[in-house]
């Protein structure tokens, strides 16, 4: 059996992160949000608007600019 070499590549959230340093377990702490949920967000999984603002407004403090929903296109938040 061959295995498939994994992805190295990183989406935009993971960047962010990572330029935050922030793991989604302080991220989603800070932002008062389930860690279920800021996984989902990782995954790109639909994630209700107010829990999309409270990890947006996290990031964007923790970064020191502003990051919009725009801005990671993989998110999926339910309208």
């Amino acid at each position: 059996m061959i295995s498939q070499p994994m992805s190295t590549e990183r989406t935009t959230l993971e960047r962010l992160l990572f330029e935050a340093n922030l793991s989604l377990g302080q991220w989603s702490r800070a932002a008062n949000v389930d860690f279920k949920t800021a996984k989902k967000a990782a995954r790109g999984e639909r994630i209700r608007p107010l829990k999309a603002y409270a990890l947006l407004r996290v990031l964007s403090n923790a970064l020191g600019r502003t990051v919009e929903q725009k801005d990671i296109p993989e998110w999926d938040v339910a309208s």
